[in-house]
């Protein structure tokens, strides 16, 4: 029962969160329609019936069944039924407030605002997840020329000037305090030649190592010294490894070097040495001790220019994915994600931050929920009919025609929207449906 009330609870998370997204799209619109001086009858979270509702002054706040989506209804639809009445070709003598009584940019202006509050979300959520202090793993700068581990990495430069244990302090002049620091150094490096300024023996040591096919050939060395352990094994959290199947053990390299199906390991414990025999034909039932520093990515205003940064990688990713999925790429469709899927990998993702530290876990959430802000903001701008992109394509042709939309072509084109939608909604409820089955 617990498993089944443990995915109910990252439904619940995941919905909140695409539910939180959702109503900032809608809140763009709103805003929008009132900055236009349009009245706004029902605004509501959700599609379908209505759950609960509450009678505001101005406009009804509504929260209806579906929790997929939402609308803005906006005041005009005495004037729509009105026109069609008398077969009119324009709208004209439109109620105070109603949505047919603006313009055509300012009609424009109102559509665009929902894609354009889900870009400026991401951009605020983006920014968050650059500047919150989340616990890092971080390993001393401690290093192993990786050509003594041929099993691991062959096809290397042999760093012969290295030596196993030797530290790093700097890298082409940039001081260096753990190894993750000097990693992203060698990935930036682009195969160049760097100078090392190492740590050996307490002697300081001034050298210069050169890449082969952009790698460097420098492997991180970690202690033997275990971290976490699987529940139900020998093992235990502080224990040592000395020796696996008889060959000496330096650092982490040497067991996977000289590991084989059934392994003994000669372990110190308590100032003592025992040996386990165990399988790890699957997988290793320990991790090494490492430590956790709680670092951010950035400060606050780097955190902005951050934000930007990621939304515009992240808009072009998804237009890019959306492309993929014009053109067939079947890799692309089998990427597709159902809400109920959706919402279950936020709410897992989440919770599985949560287990290191909240800020890890907060971290994570806001980090996907800028991805499904940004998926939201692309789907909106399509030019299918009822979605912001088609009445924004509506609209910007009566701009440059000078031409308003009849009535009657409205009505078509609202129809038209509502069974495109409802098309759209159908595949995605039955994805959704497919996937609550496998979760």
């Amino acid at each position: 029962m617990s498993y089944y009330l443990t995915k109910l609870s990252y439904l619940i998370i995941g919905f909140l969160g695409i539910s939180l997204v959702l109503l900032i799209h809608e809140t763009g619109h709103f805003l929008a329609a009132r900055l236009m001086k349009v009245e706004v009858d029902v605004f509501s979270l959700g599609m379908g019936p209505k759950l609960i509702s509450f009678k505001g002054r101005r406009t009804e706040l509504r929260i209806s069944l579906i929790p997929f989506g939402g609308y803005c209804s906006m005041k005009g639809s005495t004037d729509l039924t009105k026109a069609l009445k008398d077969d009119a070709k324009r709208f004209s003598m439109t109620e105070q407030g109603s949505f047919f009584g603006t313009t055509p940019l300012a009609r424009f202006f109102i559509f665009l605002a929902g894609p354009l509050s889900n870009l400026i979300l991401s951009i605020i959520l983006f920014g968050f997840t650059a500047i919150i202090p989340v616990e890092t793993i971080v390993h001393d700068a401690k290093i192993v020329p990786a050509y003594l581990y041929q099993k691991q990495y062959s096809d290397v430069i042999e760093q012969k000037e290295l030596k196993m244990g030797d530290i790093i302090l700097s890298l082409n002049g940039t001081q260096i305090s753990s190894w993750e620091e000097a990693e992203a150094l060698f990935l930036s490096s682009e195969g160049k030649p760097i100078d090392l300024v190492i740590l050996r023996d307490g002697e300081i040591i001034n050298t210069r190592v050169q890449s082969k096919d952009n790698r460097y050939g420098i492997a991180l060395y970690e202690e033997c010294v275990l971290g976490r352990v699987l529940e139900g094994t020998p093992f235990k959290v502080g224990d040592k490894i000395v020796k696996i199947n008889g060959y000496d053990v330096n650092c982490s390299l040497d067991i996977y070097e000289n590991s084989k199906g059934i392994n003994d390991f000669t372990i110190l414990r308590d100032d003592a040495l025992i040996t386990i025999t165990y399988d790890t034909t699957n997988l290793y039932p320990f991790a090494w001790q490492t430590e956790l520093v709680k670092k951010r990515e950035s400060g606050f205003f780097e955190g902005i220019f951050t934000g930007f940064s990621k939304t515009k990688k992240s808009f072009v990713n998804t237009v890019d994915a959306l492309l993929n999925i014009v053109r067939r790429n079947s890799k692309a469709e089998n990427e597709i994600t159902g809400t109920a899927k959706a919402a279950s990998s936020i709410g897992s993702i989440t919770m599985l931050g949560m287990k290191t530290s909240f800020s890890s876990g907060f971290r994570a959430f806001l980090y996907l929920l800028s991805i499904v802000s940004i998926s939201i903001c692309v789907a909106n701008l399509l030019p299918i009919p009822s979605f912001d992109g088609g009445q924004m394509l509506i609209n910007l042709i009566q701009i440059i025609t000078r031409k308003e939309m009849t009535p009657r072509a409205y009505i078509i084109f609202h129809i038209l929207g509502l069974i495109c939608t409802a098309l759209i909604m159908l595949s995605m409820y039955m994805y959704t449906i497919r996937s609550l089955l496998h979760l």
